[in-house]
């Protein structure tokens, strides 16, 4: 159902995304953490497409479970998975408290209706003065207040058009972020860097992408469902949509009057029986 759904929605961006035929996919569930030039002055704000081989924790705060990955040195040390019952900050920290890390630099990667990414052709102009020039034209570009939000921007292709870069924009709602900051901060936690999800995900297959080509990158969420489109290697859409297995959750839950966590659970037990079946 939920990857039927995604299939129409991406059949109907044709005039984004040509050809749609025999487009590869890929599924991925834990966005680690990308790179962009920091904006804001308590926390970077990363975007553009590069690794990191040093010290950190990334973490995704999920609506559904909290995912993170401790590296060292190109390598993942340890792994945090834990259901989002509170706080994610208390639950990050309480982790990071009892694994030895808080002293560790840490990005979160994001995802939601305070967050937004959008790819735009932006007249040609020096990179260095690219974020101003963008300032000036954000109420024509976004459907929030400029003042209300923390963004940045990233040139994701020099060549678009003769006279046009492809820029995209990313923005997180100011309240949102800063009382996010606040919660990590009161617990403790060295919150060094913030991405979104999509960024993340789309840094993630660049990293290991060999051939410029076409793909769909998809992330089936507890709550919602990321998409991304690719063309010849270069990233042109990034979407967050409202589908997603919670969705049939719901559905079962109000046809057999159980609540969410009974409903995921008889879920659970079902599919259990069905392999053992097979």
């Amino acid at each position: 159902m939920i990857i039927k759904t995604v299939m129409n929605i991406l059949l109907n961006l044709k005039k984004w995304f040509t050809p749609l035929k025999n487009v590869p996919w890929l599924a991925a569930g834990l966005s680690p953490f990308l790179r962009i030039r920091g904006f804001m002055p308590r926390v970077r704000f990363l975007m553009g497409f590069t690794q990191d081989n040093s010290e950190h924790f990334s973490v995704d705060p999920g609506a559904g479970y909290i995912k993170g990955i401790y590296s060292k040195n190109g390598r993942i040390n340890k792994i945090l998975i834990e259901q989002n019952k509170v706080n994610p900050a208390q639950i990050i920290g309480r982790w990071l408290k009892k694994e030895g890390l808080l002293t560790v630099p840490v990005t979160v990667s994001l995802k939601g209706p305070n967050t937004l990414i959008r790819y735009v052709p932006f007249p040609r102009v020096k990179e260095s003065n690219l974020k101003t020039a963008v300032s000036y034209e954000l109420n024509n570009l976004i459907p929030f207040k400029p003042n209300d939000v923390y963004f940045d921007v990233f040139v994701v292709d020099e060549n678009y058009s003769a006279k046009d870069y492809l820029i995209v924009i990313a923005i997180v709602k100011k309240d949102y972020l800063d009382k996010l900051i606040e919660d990590f901060n009161s617990n403790g936690i060295n919150l060094a860097k913030i991405t979104l999800n999509n960024i993340s995900l789309i840094n993630l297959l660049l990293s290991t992408l060999t051939v410029k080509e076409n793909l769909a990158l998809v992330d089936i969420g507890s709550f919602s469902t990321l998409v991304n489109l690719i063309k010849a290697g270069i990233p042109c859409l990034s979407r967050e949509i409202n589908i997603s297995p919670a969705d049939s959750l719901r559905r079962i839950a109000g046809f057999k009057d159980l609540s969410l966590t009974e409903a995921e659970r008889l879920r659970s037990e079902e599919h259990t029986s069905e392999l053992q079946s097979h």
